[in-house]
């Protein structure tokens, strides 16, 4: 279908998507996997050790919003856009499209793709 979906405070493991509208997510920490065929996807919160996010959009940008106690290892993937950090990373692979990339420990797994929008993360 399509449609926003706004989801807050989520108990456990959250799967959204939607055909055409935007994600937003906040006081994430369990799994995650939010899909949309073109919309945004706006991601905040802090991800559990272990945890596994996956956020992927066909167009539209994806923003990623967490504490500076964060720690996971990120991939990011945009066919045609920006990928940008805005909190301390250390970068262990980068290209134009693409990044690879350590927050603190790297205790948890953030995956974002987009075919054609921005990433951002801070």
């Amino acid at each position: 279908g399509s449609g926003g979906i706004s989801i807050a405070e989520p108990g456990g493991r959250v799967t959204a998507g939607t055909g055409s509208g935007s994600v937003t997510v906040s006081g994430a920490a369990a799994d995650l996997r939010a899909k949309t065929g073109s919309g945004n996807l706006t991601i905040e919160g802090n991800p559990l050790p272990d945890s596994y996010w996956e956020l992927h959009t066909g167009s539209g940008g994806i923003a990623i919003a967490v504490p500076a106690s964060a720690s996971f290892r990120f991939h990011a993937h945009s066919n045609s856009g920006q990928i940008e950090t805005h909190i301390p990373v250390v970068i262990e692979e980068r290209s134009k499209h693409e990044l690879r990339a350590r927050v603190g420990s790297g205790a948890a797994r953030v995956e974002a793709e987009t075919g054609s929008g921005n990433i951002q993360i801070r």
